[in-house]
Parts: C-alpha cells; sequence; structure tokens
C-alpha cells in the first residue's frame, strides 16, 4: 500500500490549526505528571501513633538499649481508588485550551488531542508500600536529635507510566516548649536528600514549628507551619522552589481506635527560580486527609486503616500535573515498632527522688 498523499493546498490548511494545537498543548505542560506522590507524602509532620501494648520485641529493645535512643519504625502498605493521577484539568477546560471554538484541526492534531483527554479523570487502582525508619538521640526530656528515612512505592493500574519510586534520607533536631500542662510548641529543622523516579534528585531544607493543645488525654488540636526549601545540591547549587505548608487537624483516640482530620494548604513558588525550577509554573493545592484506624488487640503495633484524601489544584494555569482535584481513597494495613527514649521519665523520676529526700 502506498503512503497517502497530501495536497499543498491541505497541508496549508492545515497547518495553522496544527500550530495552535502545539502551541496549546505545550502551554499546558502535557507531561508534567510523572508520579503519584504528593508534597503532602514527603512531608507528614504528625504520624500515627503505635498504641502497642507491651511486647517481647519491646522489652527485650527496653533492656539493651541505651536510655537516651529512640527507635520509631512503621511500614504502611495499601490499596486506594485515584479518580485523576494526572492531576489533569477537567476535560472540558482541556477541550476549549486545546481546540477553541473555530479552530480546525488536523487528523494528526486530533489524535493528540484525544490522547490528551483519555488522561483527564483516568479512574486507577493503586498499590502503595510506604516502610519508615527512625531513629534518634534525646539527651533531654525535650531535646531530640535523629536521622531519617522513608520509601514510597506506587504501582498503577492502568496507568502504569506513572509507577514511581521515592526514596529520601534526611537528619533533623527538635525541641518542645511546654508552655502550659496542655499548650507545647515544637520547633523542627531537618535537612534531606530526595531521590524520585525519572526525576533529578534535590535537597531540601525543612524547618517547621508545631503548636499542640491537648484538650483531654484522648483529643489533640494542632497547627503547623512548614517551609521547603528546595536546592540542586546541599549548600553548593541554585535554589529550585520554595514552598510553604500550612496545616491545622486534630486526633482522637479511644478503645484501640484512632480519627484523625487534616488539611495543608500548600504554595509552590517557582516561576522566580526561572530555568533552575524543575518545572516553572506555580501553584497552589489544598489537601485534606480524614483517617479511622482500628488496632489488633492480639497483634501488638498492627492497624488496619481506611483513609479519605480529596486534593483541590488551583493558581496552575491550567498545567496538566498540577490542576484539577483528584480524590484518593486508602484502605490498608500499618505494622508499627517503637522504642521510646527514656530520658524524660528518668528526669521526672530523679525530681521526685530528690524532692523526698529534701
Amino acid at each position: 500500500m502506498s503512503p497517502p498523499r497530501y495536497s499543498l493546498n491541505y497541508l496549508f490548511r492545515c497547518v495553522p490549526g496544527w500550530i495552535i494545537f502545539t502551541s496549546a498543548y505545550l502551554a499546558c505542560g502535557a507531561c508534567n505528571a510523572q508520579n503519584t506522590v504528593l508534597n503532602t507524602d514527603v512531608n507528614r509532620q504528625t504520624s500515627v501513633p503505635g498504641q502497642q501494648s507491651a511486647s517481647k520485641l519491646r522489652l527485650k529493645m527496653l533492656e539493651k538499649l541505651p536510655a537516651p535512643l529512640y527507635v520509631d519504625t512503621n511500614v504502611e502498605t495499601s490499596f486506594r481508588i485515584e479518580t485523576n493521577p494526572f492531576q489533569e484539568a477537567p476535560k472540558r477546560s482541556l477541550l476549549n485550551q486545546l481546540n477553541p471554538p473555530g479552530t480546525q484541526l488536523d487528523p494528526m492534531s486530533i489524535i493528540s488531542l484525544d490522547e490528551t483527554i483519555k488522561n483527564a479523570s483516568v479512574f486507577n487502582n493503586v498499590y502503595r508500600v510506604n516502610p519508615n525508619v527512625t531513629i534518634g538521640w534525646s539527651p533531654t526530656g525535650n531535646t531530640q536529635y535523629f536521622a531519617d528515612y522513608f520509601y514510597i512505592r506506587d504501582q498503577l493500574t492502568p496507568s502504569k507510566k506513572l509507577s514511581s519510586n521515592t526514596h529520601a534520607v534526611g537528619i533533623g533536631a527538635q525541641h518542645t516548649f511546654q508552655l502550659t500542662k496542655r499548650l507545647s510548641f515544637q520547633p523542627q529543622m531537618q535537612m534531606r536528600e530526595l531521590f524520585q523516579t525519572e526525576q533529578p534528585p534535590v535537597f531540601d531544607y525543612l524547618p517547621a514549628a508545631t503548636l499542640t493543645f491537648n484538650r483531654t488525654d484522648n483529643l489533640s488540636l494542632y497547627v503547623n507551619t512548614l517551609l521547603q526549601a528546595r536546592f540542586k545540591y546541599f549548600l553548593d547549587g541554585p535554589m529550585r522552589e520554595l514552598d510553604p505548608f500550612y496545616t491545622w487537624g486534630a486526633t482522637y483516640q479511644k478503645n484501640g481506635w484512632y480519627f484523625s482530620a487534616s488539611t495543608t494548604f500548600n504554595q509552590n513558588f517557582r516561576r522566580p527560580f526561572r530555568r533552575n525550577a524543575l518545572l516553572p509554573v506555580d501553584n497552589y493545592s489544598f489537601i485534606s486527609d480524614f483517617e479511622i484506624d482500628r488496632q489488633f488487640k492480639r497483634i501488638p503495633g498492627l492497624q488496619w486503616f481506611v483513609r479519605a484524601e480529596p486534593v483541590w489544584n488551583f493558581h496552575s494555569q491550567k498545567t496538566n500535573g498540577l490542576s484539577g482535584m483528584d480524590f484518593r481513597l486508602y484502605y490498608g494495613l500499618r505494622l508499627s515498632a517503637s522504642k521510646p527514649a527514656l530520658t524524660g521519665t528518668m528526669d521526672q523520676l530523679r525530681k521526685r527522688f530528690t524532692s523526698k529526700m529534701q
């Protein structure tokens, strides 16, 4: 079969439409969504308490390890239903942007437009594995120095090209100021190296501060601010972006049940850094999390959980990968093991003993 021939008049009619479509397609950044890991996935400041009963593993750790040393490990394995993994604008917005009224597209542009529209609001099932290990040293009851590592593996079906691996290793320090009996303030500073699939590694400075109010022994309210200053290298290298996070939420636990609700407002400023930014587009987002956990009575440290996570993206000029609304419904298991620092407990016992002796 001979290849199709196009007349000169046909090409002249199609080229303007192809140019318009290509310009709009590039302007919206159709290939920006390379993975499904959100900023809040790698910047979680609050963690679900282990709620473990005394197990042989934990008792042995308490006996063998130094009192100031603490260890916190957990592995979360989950499935989730996701409605818009490509983080794209609604189909109607994409059609108006890529194919304005009155525009005549050639067959090649129509095929490309059809592929782009197919990615918008694609229903996916995602399997995630997320281990996290923190090892720290607490010289006093209120001061901790720590090292942290986590890994996130997302496997998508049917959008397999968004499957990704994320590794991060960091160090940090924090101190807790007990303002009142129920109110505490905790500043924190962390530095980490982040590695993601098909993206160059980045180095983040993460100053943060958390204000916590323990309304009762079971109910806690908190607000948190975090600034993610992203650089190309440690100390030597240009800044890529500046991302403030503002989080507020509450936690409640009783009889092995754990409930949490939080919302994060995230701003990503990249345009001021121009060519140094991995993607020179600013965007804002609201990310909410509503979670219910239940502790298994016969298996210490093991929980099942269900988490709903709506995501609203805006201020990105309909850039694909940073637009639209996404909804995630997680369900899975979390296994935790920990060894708390005993420095604070020993200080309290020492004070009580000293006061009695006097």
